[in-house]
């Protein structure tokens, strides 16, 4: 192998290494996650709100995934109040979907 073609597969290593790479794709879980939290959100959102139906996908989303699951307790707890603080949990969910932004292409 000459100096030239050694020199050549050198700089073609490390542009290889330095070439941007795509973003790695979120799970489904995850992905399925924000959905739900985003749908909670919504349903909250809605005139009248519809809180049974954020109920049920704090719920959902829990199942998914219990141990980050457990930020959602605040949410269900306002939620379970007489009457709901429809307005804390909408809060608080927002901030959860905003810690929980995928990238774009997720």
């Amino acid at each position: 192998m000459s100096r030239r073609q050694a020199c050549a597969a050198l700089l073609l290593a490390l542009l290889c290494l330095a070439a941007p790479r795509p973003a790695h794709a979120a799970t489904p879980d995850a992905v399925a996650y924000l959905h739900l939290v985003d749908g909670a959100a919504a349903d909250l959102e809605a005139t009248p709100p519809d809180v049974s139906a954020a109920l049920g996908a704090l719920a959902a989303a829990r199942g998914l995934a219990p141990s980050p699951g457990l930020a959602l307790g605040a949410v269900g707890a306002d939620l379970s109040r007489e009457p709901p603080d429809v307005g804390d949990a909408l809060a608080r969910l927002r901030a959860i979907a905003a810690v929980l932004t995928l990238p774009e292409n997720a």
